[in-house]
């Protein structure tokens, strides 16, 4: 997958008329019914800045291709020249794996909380709780849930 991040720097006061053109001229709508586009909208900062973002996903670098061959990406490289006095292109390649792809590895974390006196307020089940929707939170969830065993053990120091 491939997601571009793309700012458009616009001539101070122009941002609204941009969009509103790209609209009109239906670049938005044209560009998500292409094949292998997964996400193309547009974003206006909070801070009220004369930039508008584009947010593209595309399936691989073949549709990316194809899209800058259409005629509603030549209608907005004519555009541009009326709107924009900058264009910023972050590009970024994201591989999956499959859950079989992906090599299995056992990581065993050991951690160790040394305390003075009664200085935590919670039981034993509610620090192993804890612990666990922490520990869990780091996982990424397409790789199933992961095996957890935290074992809370007080002793006199």
């Amino acid at each position: 997958m491939i997601i571009l991040n793309v700012t458009y720097k616009c001539i101070p006061g122009m941002r609204e008329e941009f969009l509103e053109a790209i609209l009109r001229e239906g670049i938005d709508e044209a560009s998500r019914a292409e094949a292998g586009n997964l996400k193309y909208d547009y974003y206006i900062p909070l801070d009220g800045g004369d930039d508008l973002l584009l947010v593209e996903k595309w399936r691989d670098g073949t549709d990316l291709k194809a899209h800058a061959e259409t005629p509603h990406y030549a209608k907005l490289k004519e555009l541009k020249p009326v709107y924009v006095t900058e264009t910023v292109v972050e590009r970024y390649e994201i591989t999956e794996h499959t859950k079989e792809e992906k090599p299995m590895e056992e990581q065993i974390i050991t951690i160790t909380v040394k305390t003075q006196g009664d200085s935590c307020e919670l039981s034993d089940a509610e620090i192993k709780d804890w612990y666990m929707n922490k520990i869990t939170a780091l996982f990424d969830p397409r790789w199933g849930a992961p095996e957890i065993t935290v074992d809370v053990k007080r002793r006199p120091l």
